[in-house]
């Protein structure tokens, strides 16, 4: 999460007291949310007769948040489990020498739609917590 005015917010909320760690876990929440929302979209589009859409790159999509922290920094996973069947999904975000990529699937990780729609929701979270909207 890295947006223009963040540093800044993130001070107005230490002044006005408020937990800064659980308002950056929200906004890392809701940034997973609509990445997956995008990514499970995009998986029920996929090609080969819905091959990939019902098996083990659909299932590998990682649906629940998991926030890890390493000092003052916050990170949460969005995408496919490679590990649990989710190596397909990069073959169908970048294409192969046979395949076309499958453009929903790479908009919905690297998309500027999508970064957008990241941005603003993370930015409405924090100006939410400092008062700045209703």
């Amino acid at each position: 999460m890295s947006f223009e005015g963040l540093d800044e917010m993130m001070k107005k909320l230490e002044r006005l007291d408020k937990d800064t760690k659980q308002v950056t876990e929200e906004a890392l929440t809701k940034a997973h949310e609509i990445v997956t929302a995008k990514a499970e979209a995009a998986v029920r589009q996929l090609p080969a007769g819905g091959r990939y859409s019902r098996g083990d790159t659909a299932a590998s999509l990682q649906r629940t948040p998991r926030i890890k922290w390493s000092g003052s920094e916050a990170s949460v996973e969005v995408g496919f489990n490679i590990r649990k069947g989710g190596l397909p999904s990069i073959f169908m975000m970048y294409g192969t020498p046979r395949y076309m990529k499958v453009q929903a699937m790479y908009d919905a990780f690297y998309g500027s739609q999508t970064e957008g729609e990241v941005i603003n929701a993370e930015k409405e979270i924090f100006l939410n917590a400092i008062g700045e909207i209703e």
